[in-house]
C-alpha cells in the first residue's frame, strides 16, 4: 500500500507530539543547512533552509496537539 505524497508530508502525524522531536528535526535541519552554506552548496542551503522555515512553522507557532494512535491500526 502505498501513501499519498500528502500523508508522507504530514507534520501533524502523532509521532511529533512530543517538543524534543520537534526541537531536534529543525535543529539537525538547521545544522545541515548551514553546513551546505559554508561548503558553497547555495541551491542545497536554500532547500534546506526552506524546509527549516517550514517545518518550524508548522512545529511551532501552528502546532496542535495529536491524538496518540491506536495500537489496532
Amino acid at each position: 500500500m502505498t501513501k499519498s505524497l500528502s500523508q508522507q508530508l504530514d507534520v501533524r502525524h502523532p509521532m511529533f507530539n512530543p517538543l524534543w522531536r520537534r526541537i531536534a528535526l529543525v535543529g539537525v535541519t538547521g545544522g545541515w543547512t548551514v553546513f551546505e552554506l559554508i561548503n558553497g552548496n547555495y541551491v542545497w542551503g536554500l532547500l534546506f533552509g526552506a524546509a527549516v522555515a517550514w517545518c518550524g512553522y508548522h512545529f511551532f507557532f501552528n502546532w496542535e496537539h495529536q491524538a496518540p494512535l491506536d495500537k489496532e491500526e
